[in-house]
């Protein structure tokens, strides 16, 4: 924040606002906000797939009990992954090694703007 502050104090201030726990993973407290898809269309044709010559009724019936063995099962893979403090998921977990792996050989050349 006080890097923020140096820059801009009105958006430190604006960020200072809004609750850590909606914006801060460190401060979300174990809700894991956005550990799941932010693409709720993808989730939803994953629900429906086979499911053109249905009914309305069982259509509905299935697509709340798929919706809702989803949320199950993704709680689940979150409890798991913050009883074994796991920060990251693995997806997540082996971009940020790969991306470790890859700044480990950058150069850095400091650039004069005036004598150049």
């Amino acid at each position: 924040m006080n890097t923020i502050r140096r820059i801009n104090v009105a958006t430190q201030q604006w960020l200072e606002a809004i609750p850590f726990d909606k914006w801060v993973l460190s401060h979300e407290e174990g809700r894991r906000y956005g550990i799941m898809t932010t693409n709720m269309s993808e989730v939803f044709n994953s629900l429906l797939k086979g499911t053109h010559s249905l009914a309305v009724t069982a259509l509905v019936q299935l697509t709340f009990f798929r919706l809702n063995s989803y949320f199950v099962v993704s709680r689940e893979q979150s409890a798991n992954r913050l009883a074994s403090n796991e920060e990251y998921t693995p997806y997540i977990d082996a971009k940020i090694k790969a991306n470790v792996v890859k700044a480990g050989s950058h150069e850095i050349f400091l650039y004069d703007h005036i004598q150049g």
